[in-house]
């Protein structure tokens, strides 16, 4: 899903920001080239903000929903303690397969678990009250039921990410199921009494939650 500010605004923001390391352009123009639905790659707009978040909270176990071709993952392995934990998701097979060639690759790899299989299942094996940052990035009619379960999972004061909250701005008048279930869970979200939030611009948009109670 691209974002919804021009190119070139788009170029300038990336010039001016913090580029990524060998391995994550690498990650990148693989996906792009290679990969199917390449556009579902977080990049490095949406890395460099997971990777400050991580910096901000001091994070040491993370989670991260829909690994794709592992650019979240890699990218806050590379920040987060170094006793810390990547625990990341994908229940595609090709996805899973071309991800842990690039783990492999990581000096990080040690930091990261990769599960496969539906996410769902996978986050109730996890004890409640155990991640500092959740990144949800996977299919869209799912956020639902994966922004319940990470609030049980994320501390208090930790941080749940969503990202293509605008969903290339079809939330303001959804016509398909994806942007229904994105408007409806950004109007939940935001008079949600258990987190404090802001929905920022960035790409695709990105509903930023810090867990209160």
């Amino acid at each position: 899903m691209t974002g919804i500010i021009s190119p070139a605004i788009q170029a300038y923001c990336s010039g001016q920001s913090a580029e990524p390391g060998p391995l994550l352009k690498e990650v990148f123009d693989y996906t792009l080239n290679q990969m199917e639905n390449s556009s579902m790659i977080s990049g490095a707009e949406v890395g460099n903000f997971l990777q400050f978040t991580c910096r901000l909270l001091k994070a040491v176990k993370v989670l991260d929903i829909g690994t794709f071709s592992g650019y979240s993952a890699l990218t806050m392995a590379e920040v987060i303690a170094d006793d810390g934990e990547v625990h990341t998701c994908e229940m595609d097979l090709k996805h899973k397969n071309v991800a842990a060639r690039f783990f492999a690759k990581s000096k990080y790899k040690t930091k990261i678990s990769l599960h496969f299989g539906p996410a769902r299942d996978t986050l109730k094996q996890f004890a409640a009250d155990s991640f500092d940052l959740a990144f949800i990035d996977a299919d869209k009619v799912s956020y639902p039921a994966y922004y319940e379960l990470c609030l049980e999972l994320v501390k208090i004061g930790g941080v749940i990410i969503l990202d293509n909250m605008l969903w290339s701005g079809t939330v303001l008048n959804p016509v398909t199921p994806e942007s229904a279930v994105l408007r409806k869970l950004g109007d939940k979200i935001r008079l949600d009494e258990r987190v404090i939030n802001f929905l920022l611009p960035l790409r695709d948009g990105l509903m930023v939650c810090q867990r209160l109670k």
